[in-house]
């Protein structure tokens, strides 16, 4: 696995990847220390730009978190 990326997947499908061109302190996360951060946004480019509110609530429900190196 290399050192020089972060890729992110949810149901095994690749959703980002993390690959910046310059390794400085400022942009390079590697030496510093992580934190999950779990949300539930609705709305934005990502999931589409209109939010249907007929389908809320709704639960978020997390089955397993892999976090591996």
């Amino acid at each position: 696995m290399a050192s020089d990326k972060i890729e992110f997947f949810v149901d095994d499908n690749l959703v980002y990847t993390f690959s910046p061109g310059i390794n400085n302190e400022n942009i390079w996360p590697f030496k510093q220390p992580f934190y999950l951060i779990l949300n539930l946004s609705v709305g934005g480019d990502f999931g589409g730009q209109q939010v249907d509110d007929s389908m809320l609530p709704q639960e978020f429900v997390i089955d397993y978190i892999k976090v591996y190196q």
